[in-house]
């Protein structure tokens, strides 16, 4: 009887277990829209009291993820313990124990490193601060963005720098606005299949409603042509001087 009664609390645990990893899977989209919010917002109103109450929102995410994490290894542990033990346990005490144990404390820190939390601080200090990277990650900040000016910021399609970027919601890879509305005119093959994305290697599907305008691209392209600029004028400068 005993046995049967935890076989049937395991099985409860593993009906919960994909609700609560779906529950995370929301809970990453609500964080990109909160961030895609916040950008629209700042880009209107600079400093604008709902973008700290969006940072507000997004540091509360952060908890619940950690939380909802935590008590899914909890879960998880349970119920290898249920199926794969016959000796009797306070169930109670230990899924409290393993909560306690796993349990991470969200300090300013963590908080800070949070890949979440630190790309709509980024994001928000880009509108304003183009050339300059977030004071507390200046210099891990400076090589993202000279790696992705040196990469991300060619057409796969023309192979020159980006115009008008567009990103593929499907696969993430970002093209020429008309390059990319070129290839979706003539990628239709027969029984008016369509062809994927043009990156080569990628099997993502491709289509005009996956494209969407690449904003952060965008800044990363007025971000690079004001920092060659001024380098420009600088050399400038220097060869008058001499």
């Amino acid at each position: 009887e005993n046995w049967r009664g935890r076989m049937s609390l395991a099985r409860d645990i593993d009906a919960i277990t994909p609700k609560q990893r779906l529950l995370l899977n929301e809970l990453l989209t609500a964080m990109k829209m909160t961030t895609e919010a916040a950008v629209l917002i700042e880009e209107k109103e600079k400093d604008s009291k709902q973008v700290s109450e969006l940072e507000e929102v997004m540091k509360s995410y952060v908890q619940l993820e950690t939380n909802l994490k935590v008590h899914l290894r909890a879960m998880e542990e349970m119920s290898g313990i249920l199926t794969g033990h016959t000796t009797d346990l306070n169930l109670s005490d230990y899924f409290e124990a393993r909560i306690k144990e796993y349990q991470v404390d969200v300090d300013e820190e963590t908080m800070r490193n949070h890949p979440k939390y630190k790309e709509f601080r980024q994001k928000i200090w880009r509108i304003s601060h183009p050339t300059e990277a977030l004071p507390e990650d200046e210099d891990e900040d400076l090589v993202m963005v000279q790696d992705k000016a040196e990469t991300s910021l060619i057409c796969p399609l023309t192979r020159k720098e980006l115009e008008r970027p567009m990103k593929n919601a499907d696969c993430g890879h970002v093209y020429s606005k008309d390059a990319i509305m070129q290839y979706l005119a003539t990628a239709t093959g027969k029984k008016g299949k369509r062809k994927g994305c043009p990156v080569a290697g990628c099997r993502a599907s491709l289509s005009a409603q996956s494209l969407e305008e690449d904003r952060e691209t965008e800044r990363l392209l007025r971000r690079k042509n004001t920092r060659l600029d001024t380098n420009n004028q600088e050399e400038d400068d220097d060869y008058t001087q001499i």
